[in-house]
């Protein structure tokens, strides 16, 4: 924390100048592009091994730039924004972000031998990545952020408030409080930007059936062994993360900001198998992501909880891929069951069942399963906050059905269930 606190003492100095009336950059001039029928307007396609983070990068900012992956091919639109004051004393100050539809990203710099109006030929003294948290401020709405080393993931309600019409967006950094205001032109991209992005997807035809529970005197080591092989690692543009099958058909469900704007994903399965994934289904506001693999191998998925909410206290366990750790087992309780607000609101929307752990969750874990003490799925492993430590969190998986459309299977009332709707064993009886 004390490196945080210097860095802020360091780069953004006091200044006469108040932190409302930051220079604005200009845009760039770029090369017009027809978008497609459904894309944002986008004024400029790029590639994404453009490094945007060196100063002496030149890029269009306050405009909708199209960035196309050359590892899958998928695309991401964003907007680059650059703010600066003069210091006064030969230095300038300025901040630097990427905002995309999932993530803003940022860093603050500073500049020696400046002149008294501009510093067009200064130095870079020191460049830092944005400290968290940030908070934000639009449309009447403040969302606290918690990222690591300058990057932070934007809550879907900020692109909403963006694409009903806000008209300000202020970030406050740290706990410097000191402040940066988005220009109009900026403004003005992110809603584009954010209006093409809240179309909501058809969900796909997804089959809940309930499924046969192993034995209660399965011992948690095998109940667990068993689990792990319905487990996956995905590997997108984005970075890696963690999925499982969740239907007969092999079909994957893991996290919306797993596979970001990918289209295409690779999938490891417990054995090694790789398989292509195409991404089938993203909602945003949930955090939600659908994939469907070719020929998946034959496996049967994790059995759903579709029927009931879990209880504060009951045991979970957390299956996952931290840190690229492969078949990684954390176990606790469930701290609490929340709905989404106030600061969690900044993650999911309002309303939203998350279920709290004390569980450790790393990144990686994302999209992965959590378990009851049955095995079966209760909620989709999805963050947790950097501020604290055993304060991890899944959606319930019972929200994600539902943002999915899924009707609950019809069972025989003769049939014996759990109280999450799947299949009791049948005892078997010796003479």
């Amino acid at each position: 924390m004390k490196s945080v606190s210097f860095a802020i003492s360091l780069l953004l100095i006091s200044s006469t100048v108040p932190p409302q009336v930051l220079s604005q950059q200009s845009p760039s001039t770029p090369t017009s592009t027809v978008p497609s029928i459904g894309e944002p307007p986008f004024t400029q396609e790029l590639p994404n091994d453009i490094d945007w983070k060196s100063i002496q990068t030149d890029l269009p900012y306050s405009t909708i730039l199209k960035i196309k992956s050359s590892f899958d091919g998928s695309i991401e639109y964003v907007v680059y924004d650059k703010d600066w004051r003069n210091n006064g004393n030969s230095t300038e100050t300025g901040i630097r972000t990427r905002w995309s539809g999932d993530k803003l990203e940022g860093q603050i710099y500073l500049k020696g031998g400046c002149g008294l109006l501009a510093c067009p030929f200064g130095s870079i003294i020191d460049v830092r990545s944005l400290p968290s948290p940030l908070v934000i401020s639009t449309g009447g709405q403040e969302f606290r952020m918690y990222g690591e080393e300058g990057e932070f993931t934007l809550p879907t309600a900020f692109g909403k408030s963006l694409a009903s019409g806000a008209s300000t967006v202020l970030v406050k950094i740290g706990d410097s409080g000191k402040t940066l205001t988005l220009g109009t032109k900026t403004i003005e991209s992110l809603q584009k930007l954010y209006s093409s992005l809240s179309l909501k997807e058809e969900p796909p035809k997804f089959i809940l059936s309930p499924e046969i529970l192993q034995q209660r005197t399965v011992s948690f080591q095998k109940q667990v062994a068993s689990a792990l092989t319905k487990v996956v690692g995905i590997k997108s543009s984005k970075g890696n993360g963690t999925g499982f099958i969740s239907d007969t058909t092999g079909i994957l469900i893991t996290n919306r900001h797993v596979v970001g704007s990918a289209k295409k994903v690779e999938v490891t399965y417990f054995d090694g198998t790789k398989k292509e994934g195409e991404v089938i289904f993203k909602d945003r506001d949930i955090d939600l992501a659908v994939i469907q693999v070719t020929a998946p191998p034959k496996i049967t998925p994790l059995p759903l909880c579709y029927a009931t909410y879990p209880k504060p206290a009951e045991e979970v366990t957390v299956l996952g891929n931290p840190l690229g750790l492969a078949n990684t087992v954390t176990k606790g309780i469930v701290s609490a069951l929340r709905r989404s607000e106030g600061e969690l609101k900044s993650v999911t929307p309002e309303g939203t069942t998350l279920i709290q752990t004390d569980a450790a969750i790393n990144p990686g874990n994302s999209g992965g399963p959590m378990l009851n003490q049955y095995g079966e799925v209760i909620g989709i492993v999805s963050f947790k906050k950097s501020s604290g430590e055993g304060t991890g969190f899944a959606i319930s998986i019972i929200d994600a059905l539902e943002a999915m459309k899924v009707k609950k299977p019809t069972i025989m009332k003769m049939a014996a269930t759990s109280e999450c709707g799947n299949l009791l064993p049948i005892k078997s009886t010796k003479k």
